[in-house]
């Protein structure tokens, strides 16, 4: 399953369009795949730990498909670790799936393995 990204810039009205050469925009990208986009693992500032198949990224504001909240786990030390391997299922909560999520605080973007055993 490979991915596929196309660049596209964030406009001031948030609206994704071809990237051009200028420096007031900032690059992002929409990636797709059989499954809608890039495994990820996202930490946000105030929203906690989200996974799910990345949309979306500008800047900061990141958009998820079929997204589950991370409230606690168990059997990783780190959100790489999670990302890498996994977690304890038996003892970690995570929530019922979304069909999506936006995520405006995103502060760390992690492509999940795939070793991993999170469920989606």
């Amino acid at each position: 399953m490979g991915v596929w990204c196309q660049p596209v810039v964030a406009t001031s009205d948030r609206v994704a369009a071809p990237v051009f050469k200028n420096n007031k925009h900032k690059v992002m990208a929409k990636c797709k795949t059989s499954e809608g986009g890039q495994r990820v693992l996202v930490r946000c500032e105030g929203a906690g730990v989200h996974y799910g198949y990345l949309i979306e990224r500008i800047g900061r504001d990141v958009t998820l498909a079929k997204a589950r909240r991370i409230w606690s786990w168990h059997g990783a030390m780190s959100l790489s670790e999670i990302a890498a391997k996994g977690l304890d299922l038996s003892k970690s909560k995570l929530s019922v799936v979304v069909e999506e999520i936006a995520l405006p605080t995103a502060i760390e973007v992690i492509a999940i393995s795939d070793t991993s055993n999170l469920p989606l």
